[in-house]
């Protein structure tokens, strides 16, 4: 299977760019600070306000497993089978 990941460049709720710096250590409290603007609000806040972005990549991601998981069944299922005049699979 492909590797299917994803990266969700964080967006600032100000400015709109995706540089920070991390100020505190990494964790859902840690304060970040957007090099831009310099807005500081901490890290759950930061991913609650991309939301959207993260939501949207999730469900690309999913997409995407499903499709790469059915063609894997039927390359398992078709090779299974293969030479079995009796069953077929399309």
């Amino acid at each position: 299977m492909k590797d299917i990941r994803r990266q969700v460049s964080l967006q600032c709720p100000t400015c709109g760019k995706t540089d920070f710096q991390f100020d505190e250590p990494e964790g859902p409290s840690g304060i970040v600070t957007c090099a831009s603007c310099g807005r500081q609000l901490r890290r759950d806040e930061l991913e609650s306000y991309n939301s959207e972005l993260i939501e949207a990549a999730k469900k690309e991601v999913v997409s995407e497993a499903k499709k790469e998981l059915e063609q894997m069944m039927h390359r398992t299922l078709r090779d299974a089978f293969r030479g079995n005049k009796f069953i077929k699979i399309r």
